[in-house]
């Protein structure tokens, strides 16, 4: 199973991210930018969980497009030279040779055609890079404010969207979801995702930075956050280790 993979998981990934030299000391003050949204957040340490899941998000997709494409999928070794071939793939070779000799050649190619992949899972068994600390009780966090400042912008001016949340009981990794969209289209709007490695307990400023000029069109528009133990997309899906934990929303204009 998933579940019993982990500790073989972890080595594999912690290895990994050894030789590579992936894993380095943060700032305090830390920068994600999806799109036209730059999140700005305190942290500190060692980047172990994201580290982990952009070595497995190529992993991911240099198989998935040799599976696809009718490449070696006889066993795991041959299916991982042809994905990611070359010296300079070693250390990846070696992360999917680990993985996919715990699944086995047919639950990994099947995985891979069939789910829709999951990085941060994967990386969540590895819980010394992604923690697992699955939040029980009844309200875990608390969303204390967001809004939007200035709340009326002109077309191409930046503004902040404003987020404090409070954690009350501890998580682990998991993810922020930023959606954004105008009027009532919600299909026509925008989603970022952010990787939060852990939700430990106290209160938290995040600024959300966002450039007006991507987002097409004027007048009132909805912005919606959900703060997500494990992969947001896998909350209806009641995934392994998610859970939402807490979502709020808030309004602004943009004018001519």
């Amino acid at each position: 199973t998933f579940e019993s993979a982990g500790t073989k998981m972890r080595a594999i990934f912690i290895a990994a991210l050894l030789i590579l030299g992936v894993a380095t000391a943060q700032a305090a003050v830390i920068e994600q930018t999806v799109g036209a949204v730059t999140m700005r957040r305190l942290d500190g340490g060692i980047d172990w969980c994201e580290d982990c899941i952009q070595g497995m998000v190529m992993v991911i997709n240099e198989v998935l497009n040799e599976i696809l494409n009718g490449g070696i999928v006889g066993n795991c070794a041959d299916l991982c030279k042809a994905a990611l071939p070359g010296h300079g793939n070693k250390v990846y070779r070696e992360l999917c040779n680990g993985v996919c000799d715990v699944y086995g050649i047919e639950n990994f190619v099947y995985y891979l055609k069939n789910d829709p992949p999951n990085p941060l899972y994967w990386c969540q068994l590895a819980d010394q890079a992604c923690p697992i600390l699955d939040c029980v009780a009844p309200t875990c966090v608390n969303v204390t404010t967001f809004n939007a400042v200035p709340s009326t912008i002109k077309t191409g001016q930046k503004f902040n969207l404003n987020l404090i949340y409070k954690v009350l009981s501890a998580a682990g990794a998991g993810m922020l979801r930023l959606e954004i969209w105008p009027g009532s289209d919600h299909a026509g709007g925008q989603t970022n995702d952010f990787l939060m490695e852990s939700y430990p307990v106290g209160s938290y400023p995040l600024a959300f930075n966002i450039d007006s000029s991507q987002l097409q069109g004027t007048g009132p528009w909805q912005a919606k956050v959900l703060l997500c133990e494990g992969d947001c997309s896998w909350i209806k899906r009641k995934g392994p280790h998610t859970r939402l934990l807490a979502q709020a929303q808030t309004t602004f204009t943009i004018t001519d």
